[in-house]
């Protein structure tokens, strides 16, 4: 299912052409992540997809902005919905198996909606933890 939101959500991107968009809003995939890697892409997808309420303003895409903080909000420290370790070094560790590849895609992510928050001067909030463009840009830097 990731992989067919992740491809309708590059050729949405693309061509705007409407099928991929009616494709999208039928798959349904809803499903809660704390991770971005070859094999889950659905936080990739929604951040990507969020870019079109955040930068475009195009409000049909809010469902896509609202999983995509869901999901800042489980790697964010301190958020009440994290989900995310650190090392003591401040490194993100999601599984023992090849860590650096998870700690690269999701900087990736972090970084990406940091941009789009930066276009738009969004901000949003994890329980008390209030989120802006610098404190994804911040914990992107520390992952380097």
């Amino acid at each position: 299912m990731d992989e067919l939101l992740w491809g309708a959500a590059w050729l949405w991107r693309a061509t705007n052409d409407a099928s991929y968009l009616n494709f999208l809003q039928t798959l349904g995939a809803n499903d809660a992540t704390d991770i971005f890697s070859w094999d889950n892409k659905l936080a990739g997808a929604r951040v990507l997809l969020a870019r079109r309420t955040l930068v475009d303003n195009d409000k049909r895409f809010e469902s896509f902005k609202q999983q995509a903080e869901d999901f800042m909000c489980r790697i964010i420290p301190n958020s009440p919905s994290t989900s995310t370790s650190y090392t003591q070094g401040g490194l993100m560790f999601k599984l023992a198996e090849s860590n650096l590849q998870y700690v690269t895609s999701i900087t990736f992510l972090l970084s990406t909606y940091a941009k789009y928050m930066s276009a738009s001067k969004y901000t949003f909030n994890c329980g008390n933890v209030r989120v802006s463009s610098p404190t994804l840009r911040n914990l992107a830097k520390q992952q380097a």
